[in-house]
């Protein structure tokens, strides 16, 4: 599938599978713009591969557990590139626990990485994606997440990532879908 002057935009781009995306897109035609909280030299190296393979691509480091800061970001990228066509949601926090381990900081946390995140990206991407007429929201998930359950030390892990693919269904129902935008 040809990508060629797309723009995509992946979270938790610097390392990893985010990283494989990010390498497959550019691979694809896309103009890159991965997002990284602290790995600053995963991130630069990412940035060197995908150069190295004639990408225009950038890396942004930024925390989107904040809206305002997700925001920013898919703004950021737009100014950079001018539009963003995909949002690649792969940013999503792991921690093993029992309930009565858990505090409700912890809690707020995996939620605000795990959910809230899809919700902040998904909803600054969208007025970029409307206006250019076509745009790709994917929303990964984790197949851990449906063979967590029943098992005690792993409540926090499921509840918190399988939401995500329920979000990811809501929006492909959304009424924009008949406006003809190609977003799915």
């Amino acid at each position: 599938m040809s990508l060629r002057n797309r723009v995509a935009l992946i979270t938790g781009g610097s390392r990893g599978i985010g990283r494989g995306i990010a390498v497959r897109l550019a691979k694809d035609g896309a103009r890159v713009a991965i997002a990284y909280r602290t790995n600053k030299a995963a991130a630069q190296q990412t940035l060197l591969q995908l150069q190295s393979s004639g990408a225009d691509c950038v890396a942004v480091e930024t925390d989107i557990t904040d809206a305002a800061r997700a925001e920013q970001l898919v703004r950021t990228v737009a100014d950079r590139f001018g539009r963003i066509d995909a949002v690649v949601n792969n940013v999503g926090d792991f921690r093993w626990g029992t309930l009565g381990e858990s505090s409700l900081e912890d809690w707020q946390n995996i939620f605000s990485s795990n959910l809230m995140t899809v919700l902040y990206m998904s909803r600054a991407a969208l007025p970029y994606m409307r206006r250019g007429r076509w745009g790709r929201i994917i929303n990964l998930g984790a197949v851990g997440a449906e063979r967590a359950f029943g098992q005690a030390n792993k409540p926090r892990f499921p509840l918190t990532r399988q939401p995500r693919r329920l979000s990811s269904r809501c929006l492909a129902l959304w009424p924009w879908k008949r406006r003809r935008t190609g977003l799915r």
